[in-house]
């Protein structure tokens, strides 16, 4: 893209204003995010793999929510993530040209519910494996779709933000 363009985008990506890339990388996360859940199902059953000093696998099962909070709603979090998904779809659908972080939020947050209820679909619980912690200190497990719902709620915080000072000026 020249010139930091983002409407110079292929034509063959846009059907109307719906942008397939946004779709596609979704599928791909969501391919990436299962495939890594299952090596680690695979790899980690024998015990945690220590990878750095402050980094480990260590295969969880997680019913509940972020940071395993609300333990044993596995079934409420699949509802929830199952009609955040539509509303991902329907955003990521009615798109218009140019709203690219807009596009990677969504698309971000999309395949990590729909990575996450997979798991909750086909093992009862969400398969977390990666651990950073230092000394006392221990962040909570987690995993790739995670990491996307992470990233993808921190772009939409920015689109929130952004709108809210155009407002404002």
């Amino acid at each position: 893209m020249p010139n930091g363009d983002w409407n110079a985008v292929p034509n063959w990506l846009f059907e109307g204003s719906r942008l397939k890339i946004f779709f596609l990388t979704s599928l791909l996360l969501v391919v990436a995010d299962q495939i890594t859940k299952q090596l680690a199902l695979f790899h980690l059953a024998a015990g945690p793999i220590t990878l750095l000093p402050f980094l480990s696998l260590h295969l969880t099962c997680n019913t509940g929510a972020a940071f395993s909070m609300l333990q044993g709603y596995s079934w409420l979090f699949s509802i929830v993530a199952f009609f955040f998904s539509g509303y991902f779809c329907y955003r990521i659908w009615h798109l218009t040209r140019g709203a690219f972080l807009e596009g990677w939020s969504y698309a971000l947050i999309l395949s990590g519910a729909v990575g996450n209820l997979l798991d909750r679909l086909t093992h009862g619980c969400v398969i977390d494996f990666v651990h950073f912690h230092y000394l006392s200190f221990g962040f909570p497990v987690f995993n790739l779709a995670d990491t996307c719902i992470t990233l993808g709620a921190a772009g939409w915080i920015v689109l929130m933000y952004r709108d809210y000072t155009r407002e404002r000026t």
